[in-house]
């Protein structure tokens, strides 16, 4: 889990909320891209409400 007591694009938040996957390896900065080149695409889908958003893309994306 990641946070920042400063205020964030989203797509800033985004990129925050990927670090510790793209130091363990698990994901690749073109994923990270790819995330937010879908919220760009189709809009907030990722927004689940109650403050959670689930930004993803597909696997063949980066992962």
């Amino acid at each position: 889990m990641q946070f920042s007591n400063e205020s964030l694009s989203w797509e800033d938040a985004i990129s925050l909320s990927a670090q510790p996957l793209l130091e363990q390896g698990k994901i690749e900065n073109c994923y990270v891209e790819a995330m937010i080149n879908k919220v760009k695409e189709f809009g907030p889908f990722i927004n689940l409400g109650q403050g959670i958003a689930l930004p993803h893309a597909r696997p063949d994306e980066g992962v």
